[in-house]
């Protein structure tokens, strides 16, 4: 599997303001809910996406897989897993009834801020992945630097 940081690091130096504009969203949206949660979903969505995932010890992180009925996971996990894995799957197909069962936990501005974060992050996924697919492997020189 393609290392994600090199292609947005090579990124970085074609278009730098784009790049940063992209973090400064993507910290944005770690202020946006409960920080804890939206590991969760940034794990799940990543998962989904294929991409490699960060080694954790964690046990909750480790079974983000069995979410819908692993114990490690609470109401608020799994509506907020069930909203992120229908957005990646097909955000325009994200029904009412699922906002719902998500805003009914945690409220509207948390739903407002879990639906901004998981685009942010969900952009930030992809563009990794494309980027690092897409862009040639450094040259022995150019790791080195």
């Amino acid at each position: 599997m393609p290392d994600v940081t090199v292609g947005l690091e090579r990124a970085r130096a074609v278009a730098p303001d784009v790049i940063a504009t992209l973090e400064q969203a993507d910290a944005a949206a770690a202020h946006a809910i409960d920080p804890a949660l939206l590991t969760l979903c940034r794990r799940r969505l990543a998962m989904l996406l294929g991409a490699e995932l960060p080694v954790t010890s964690d046990p909750k992180l480790l079974a983000i897989s069995s979410w819908p009925t692993s114990p490690l996971f609470d109401d608020v996990d799994r509506a907020c897993l069930a909203f992120t894995e229908q957005f990646v799957i097909d955000v325009a197909s994200t029904t009412d009834a699922q906002a719902a069962a998500v805003e009914a936990l945690i409220g509207p501005a948390a739903l407002y801020g879990l639906a901004n974060a998981l685009y942010v992050v969900d952009q930030v996924e992809r563009l990794q992945l494309t980027l690092a697919a897409a862009l040639p492997a450094p040259t022995s020189q150019e790791a080195l630097s």
